[in-house]
């Protein structure tokens, strides 16, 4: 569980036994203490990941209030959600940032909201979770939040090096799981040139039984990546960094499951009841691969001049993404119906889905503790996108059928442009009192072509469309320092999604040409305070989030083309909380907890959205608690114990006015760590969801459209594992 306020004894030495150490942060592109940030945070640190054995953002659900991660069925197929705001479309809410890099499509052609960039976070200094708008600093898709991986460099004066691996079980996997990883850093020249290596993979086994294949551990998954950086520092009022990362994560299957469908009309709330097939179980035929690359190049400069820094950054990215599903249930009874000679209703659906992006950013920023803090910047990205989509019939043996083939194939190329100038100041009216103001103007360009292949159910088609718009963000804020290490914040904030083009059918006249950006506006108030001598610390924050013009996919009135528009508006309305406590040197306390409440306050009847309708995968609560035990050293290895309980309240699977309205039970897990440290070694025999607890952590009804029977289908939370993890520093 993270703490928003300082790090924790795991991540950085203490002073005095028993007493917190400050973080600093970057959330505002200036270092500064996350105590002074005038924002919602939270940070986890290396220390904390490693002792959570974090292998996917699934496993940070709850991990800081209101943190949601849904799985699509394996690592990499994976959705973020903040203060209970899910996407409603195919654009991200969240903008997933690597050092001042984002990641990813900006557009919403490239299924980024379902596809977040899900990385192993080994070498990862921290994780920085900022919550609710952020446009002025992020610029797209920042208006949810941010979620920002902080990379480690090298020293100038000293080498590390560290070597790990572990291994561990897998309720239903059958086999070991393993891992291994290394890291090496090194001064080339002292004092001036420096470079770290890292490697890691790991091999998990898979726990899903499918009896169709003959198959009893289906989603295997393996990620594997490396890191290599370098610091060089000619000056020492100049410094470069530059680093690239790749990483590739494959799965061999989805880890679906079913249960009988609980619910009536009289009582339509939908529900699992026992499952079908039994436990961990996925009856389907055809295989479910996916595999996600990225690969990752940036470098940066710090020009520390007289009266400001200089800070460039310039990135490249890759991603790629690939999939095949089990399209049988939806769209195989259309193959009898199109040749009568076809028997089969087997059916596949296929997807690669490429985004290339460069990005600059240029910036000037003031010294740090002056009575008016300023900073102003450029910025430019440029995306390129490729969406390909197909659906093939498929015979008995899994071939395509000649005469239906291709059943659907799509390529869909866009591109997107970006520039902005942005910038904010922080004025000291006196020592305890500040305001702060920004403003991000910015104008983008977007580009799509859609081909609809002949053949198939689909009648073939080409359009060809463009789209531009010049949105602005803001961001205004107020703080009153009452103590040295206790303040109070106010702040409103802006943020916005990309509109998008929308193919033109000349047969489909009620299509707009594009839809417009989506808008976000929060309110909030805030309290960061560290007490007890700095053996405690407590954040709380209330929060009201107005989105307007939202973006939402709707259908024809005949029910055959899919578009964008803009229409509704949203309310999110919550708190939120974190503590930590020392009561004594040995003893560690954390609570974290998160209320959302979402709702639409305007009505878009196309989208089944009225006035009072709630949002799907949005649980009003979510909950965690930690207790950290240090016992007495023992034949001079320190033990340390540590259990962690984290809670997620009940959730629609669909927006609440959308039939069959399926409902996500609640659930909570724990996982325990037992860790043994002697200097320059550490040994750890951990469990993760001890209790073996069967819970989904996305779901809902489905219906087979061949046979007609319902179900609920989803994916669930992770079952237990139980893994025994060593390292040395060397």
């Amino acid at each position: 569980m993270a703490i928003p306020l300082m790090t924790r004894a795991a991540d950085a030495p203490r002073s005095d036994a028993g007493e917190l150490e400050e973080i600093i942060v970057t959330a505002t592109k200036r270092a500064e203490r996350a105590l002074d940030v005038p924002d919602s945070i939270s940070v986890i640190g290396a220390g904390e990941l490693e002792r959570l054995h974090v292998t996917s953002l699934q496993e940070l659900t709850a991990a800081a209030p209101g943190l949601i991660a849904l799985s699509g069925g394996s690592v990499g197929q994976t959705s973020i959600i903040l203060r209970g705001l899910p996407a409603l479309n195919s654009g991200s809410l969240v903008a997933t940032v690597i050092d001042d890099s984002a990641v990813g499509s900006s557009a919403a052609w490239a299924d980024e909201s379902s596809f977040e960039l899900d990385m192993l976070p080994y070498d990862i200094e921290r994780i920085e979770i900022l919550r609710g708008p952020q446009g002025t600093l992020y610029g797209a898709n920042s208006m949810g939040g941010v979620l920002k991986y902080v990379t480690k460099y090298p020293s100038l004066t000293t080498t590390e090096a560290q070597v790990g691996g572990e291994t561990f079980t897998i309720k239903g996997g059958g086999t070991l799981g393993a891992s291994a990883r290394a890291m090496y850093s090194m001064p080339l020249v002292d004092g001036t040139l420096a470079v770290r290596g890292s490697l890691y993979g790991q091999q998990t086994p898979g726990y899903i039984e499918n009896p169709l294949r003959g198959l009893n551990h289906e989603n295997s998954l393996s990620q594997s990546g490396g890191r290599l950086a370098m610091l060089w520092q000619p000056a020492t009022d100049l410094q470069v960094k530059l680093q690239g990362i790749y990483q590739r994560t494959a799965s061999d299957g989805n880890a679906n499951t079913f249960a009988r469908l609980l619910g009536t009309p009289q009582d339509a709330y939908y529900r699992p009841g026992n499952w079908l097939d039994g436990d961990l179980t996925y009856r389907h035929v055809i295989p479910e691969p996916f595999s996600s690359n990225l690969k990752f190049i940036s470098g940066s400069l710090d020009w520390r001049m007289a009266f400001a820094d200089l800070i460039s950054v310039s990135s490249y990215s890759d991603k790629l993404t690939s999939g095949t599903q089990d399209f049988s249930a939806v769209l195989g009874y259309l193959q009898p119906m199109l040749d009568p000679n076809v028997t089969s209703t087997l059916s596949r659906a296929r997807f690669d889905v490429s985004v290339k992006r460069f990005s600059q950013e240029l910036r000037l920023t003031s010294a740090s503790g002056q009575r008016l803090e300023w900073l102003v910047g450029a910025y430019y990205s440029h995306e390129k996108a490729t969406n390909n989509q197909y659906v093939d019939a498929l015979d008995g043996q899994l071939e395509l059928i000649p005469a239906l083939n291709p059943f659907f194939a799509a390529h869909i190329p866009s591109s997107y442009d970006e520039a902005a100038v942005f910038g904010t100041s922080t004025y000291r009216i006196t020592d305890r009192f500040y305001l702060t103001a920004g403003l991000r103007w910015l104008t983008n360009r977007q580009t799509l072509a859609q081909e609809i292949l002949p053949g198939g159910f689909i009648p073939a088609s080409q359009s060809a469309s463009r789209s531009s718009e010049t949105p602005t963000t803001y961001a205004f804020g107020a703080r009153f320092r009452l103590q040295p290490d206790t303040m109070v914040y106010l702040r409103v904030a802006s943020g916005y999604r990309p509109g998008t083009p929308n193919s033109v059918l000349p047969a489909y006249p009620q299509i707009p040409p594009q839809t417009n950006s989506d808008t976000m506006v929060n309110y909030e108030i805030g309290l960061k305070s560290e007490l007890m001598k700095r053996k405690a610390a407590v954040e709380l924050a209330a929060f009201k989030i107005n989105w307007s013009d939202m973006q939402l996919d709707i259908f024809t009135p005949d029910g055959h083309i899919s578009y964008a528009t803009n229409a509704g508006k949203v309310t999110s309305e919550g708190f939120e909380f974190a503590a930590s406590y020392w009561p004594t040197n040995a003893l560690r306390l954390e609570a974290n907890a998160a209320y959302s409440d979402a709702y639409a306050t305007e009505a878009a009847p196309a989208a089944s959205i009225f006035v009072g309708t709630r949002l799907p995968s949005s649980p009003k609560w979510t909950a965690a608690a930690t207790i950290e035990y240090r016992m007495r050293d023992w034949n001079q290895w320190t033990p340390q114990l540590s259990a962690t309980w984290r809670y997620i309240a009940a959730q629609y699977s669909t927006l609440s006015t959308n039939p069959p309205l399926g409902v996500v039970p609640d659930y909570s897990w724990v996982d325990v760590d037992l860790r043994m440290v002697k200097g320059r070694y550490s040994v750890s025999l951990y469990a993760k969801n001890l209790l073996d607890k069967r819970a989904f952590n996305f779901g809902g009804p489905v219906t087979d459209s061949t046979t007609g029977a319902s179900s609920f289908e989803g994916v669930p939370i992770l079952p237990r594992v139980v893994g025994l993890s060593a390292s040395v520093r060397l």
